[in-house]
């Protein structure tokens, strides 16, 4: 972090270049300093900032450094800011922000406003062109804008998002419902929009199980390790370890260390919620870590009913067992196998990112798959839910029938596979998928 730049610095016309604006009220500069999600708030905001690929990151501050210093030079969560500081007894500002290196690209937000990450991934995609040198994204309100500008409309932006001008609508996008969260004013905002987010992490496509049981858990871990210096990333790994583990347990076949196994493999479905919490409070998801985590998922399980055959085999138990093990094996692996080829088109690594066998994907009425398929790939998706599954084989570990949990699992994976061989038929559904996505 460094003080005002000189006015000779420049960036190359490629660059991005994001500046957060700090209200000019000193009563509140402590407030960004802040914990959010276990760090300063504005190492928050400048983390969205990153996500939108810029080149430098920039903070208008309306003081000297010593404040800001103490809560962002030693944050390990904090990506690397120089700072724009100015006297606000003076016309200081002007000044500062035209010591900004010239590029054709700025984004410009004000501090308080808290947007979805999703937006600032899409603006790394968007340049300003042509004769328009700027692009206002806007709620509905019209209002708590995010300039995406040349330098010759700079001065403008900042004066925007300074006063939270209200835009006109021929110079406005509304930015996607949802994208924007919310605007801090007061701490008990700032704690209150903390735990709106926090709770945001409960899904919709959560099972019955994740919901009443397995996302209190996570949650509570989460809020717990949140300030400390582990990934999401990390905790993917430390999650498939447990689950490996786990099945090399089941694959002994006696009682205790099948009963062991069982509850790695549920420790790992609780742990498997933690990662992505994580990443959504610290703007710290990626690409590789939704890889991980999906090919986390079906290495566990994959591995699980593989350790379930051998331990059919070495128990004795009649080989209908050990072939129902191997079917529901090579089932998954071929469904793992035709996600990763559609994800790898996407660009994209999380096979909960989009709903695959939604009728009509996104609104696209020229692509709904018939009554028939959609009603048995709806079954098959959502009702042999992951949760409920290794919630059923801790039950059957407990009473010592665990080998009975392959044959849902075999109905679960059949179905599965069946359902996405019907949507491999529907090429045009398919490649619909893959366009809707990657023109995100």
């Amino acid at each position: 972090m460094s003080g005002n730049t000189d006015n000779q610095e420049t960036a190359t016309p490629e660059n991005k270049i994001a500046l957060i604006v700090v209200p000019e009220d000193p009563s509140q500069l402590k407030l960004w300093c802040s914990s959010f999600g276990g760090m300063p708030f504005i190492s928050r905001q400048a983390r969205l900032c990153a996500k939108a690929n810029v080149s430098e990151i920039y903070v208008l501050w309306p003081a000297d450094e010593d404040i800001l210093s103490d809560c962002v030079l030693n944050n390990p969560h904090t990506p690397a800011l120089k700072l724009l500081t100015y006297d606000l007894n003076t016309a200081g500002r002007e000044n500062a922000v035209s010591s900004l290196p010239a590029t054709t690209q700025y984004i410009v937000f004000n501090i308080d406003c808290v947007y979805e990450t999703s937006l600032f991934s899409r603006m790394a995609k968007v340049r300003v062109q042509g004769d328009t040198n700027n692009q206002i994204l806007t709620p509905p309100s019209k209002d708590n804008a995010i300039w995406m500008c040349d330098k010759v409309s700079l001065g403008k932006a900042v004066q925007a998002v300074s006063t939270h001008q209200v835009m006109d609508s021929n110079e406005m996008v509304l930015i996607a419902s949802g994208a924007f969260i919310g605007r801090i004013k007061t701490r008990s905002e700032m704690t209150a929009l903390e735990n709106r987010i926090w709770q945001s992490c409960r899904k919709d496509v959560d099972g019955i199980v994740s919901k009443f049981l397995n996302r209190h858990l996570s949650l509570a871990m989460s809020r717990t390790i949140v300030g400390a210096s582990i990934t999401p990333n990390q905790v993917t790994i430390f999650g498939i370890f447990l689950g490996l583990l786990g099945a090399y347990f089941v694959s002994w076949g006696t009682y205790w260390p099948t009963l062991a196994g069982a509850a790695l493999i549920k420790a790992n479905s609780i742990i498997d919620g933690v990662d992505g919490e994580l990443a959504r409070m610290r703007v710290q998801s990626s690409l590789l870590g939704e890889w991980l985590d999906t090919i986390g998922d079906d290495l566990v399980n994959i591995s699980f009913v593989v350790g379930l055959g051998i331990a059919s085999w070495n128990l004795g138990l009649p080989v209908l067992w050990v072939y129902l093990a191997g079917f529901c094996a090579v089932s998954m692996f071929l469904v793992a196998s035709i996600y990763y080829v559609w994800l790898a088109r996407m660009g994209r690594g999380d096979i909960l990112s989009f709903d695959w066998f939604q009728e009509g994907e996104q609104g696209n009425t020229n692509d709904k798959l018939p009554d028939t398929k959609a009603t048995v790939v709806a079954w098959a998706t959502r009702l042999f839910r992951r949760d409920l599954l290794i919630g059923l084989i801790f039950v059957l570990a407990l009473i010592g029938a665990t080998q009975y949990i392959l044959i849902p699992l075999a109905v679960a994976s059949l179905a599965t596979l069946t359902a996405l061989l019907f949507k491999v038929s529907n090429s045009s559904s398919v490649h619909a998928v893959v366009q809707d996505e990657t023109s995100k």
